[in-house]
């Protein structure tokens, strides 16, 4: 008899351990919000329903929109890459797998339907501020679960693919997370024109 209470009482908590994974967990992610002087790069908090951490996926949310409280106490979304159409999300390998290219992981910046008209005060560094918040949250999910090798894997380069680019300032660029983890947040202003 005690030994089936012991047996019962393990399941319990193996099955109480694995549902934990599922529930609801916050997530910081870095966006370009912008105000009436300039673009500024913050913290923005989404709480989701997420198993176990995929490499990029704050990146996915680097032009989600955000509610951010105005002074009238009203919630507005101050994400100029959301308001201005902009997406960003990273590549995943195989379809349905969370896997690395390799060492790599890589990421894509879609500017096909960017609209800077709807950011008109703001608009002259919201890509370079995007770009900014992509490199941050890249940072944040560089380390995740490799099914594979069923353990910790971290990413040692990152890959930015821009869609959509309006000229070839913006090609595909590709970053070391060894050095980019030493130099994001970077102190840079984004200051309205």
């Amino acid at each position: 008899m005690k030994l089936r209470r012991s047996i019962l009482l393990v399941s319990v908590v193996v099955a109480a351990c694995r549902s934990s994974a599922t529930e609801q967990r916050a997530i910081q992610v870095a966006q370009p919000i912008v105000t009436g002087s300039g673009i500024c790069i913050c913290d923005v908090t989404f709480v989701r329903y997420l198993g176990s951490e995929l490499w990029g996926e704050t990146v996915g949310f680097t032009c989600d929109e955000s509610f951010v409280v105005n002074d009238s106490g009203k919630p507005v979304n101050m994400n100029g890459a959301s308001l201005a159409g902009l997406n960003a999300a990273a590549f995943s390998y195989h379809g349905e797998e969370e896997a690395l290219f390799g060492d790599t992981m890589k990421v894509w910046i879609d500017l096909s339907k960017m609209d800077l008209s709807k950011v008109p005060y703001c608009n002259v560094h919201l890509i370079d501020a995007t770009v900014e918040c992509v490199l941050i949250n890249a940072t944040r999910s560089m380390t995740a679960w490799d099914r594979a090798s069923q353990r910790d894997v971290t990413a040692k380069h990152l890959t930015v693919v821009f869609r959509g680019a309006p000229d070839s300032s913006y090609s595909t660029r590709t970053y070391s997370f060894e050095e980019l983890v030493k130099t994001v947040p970077r102190e840079e202003p984004f200051e309205c024109e």
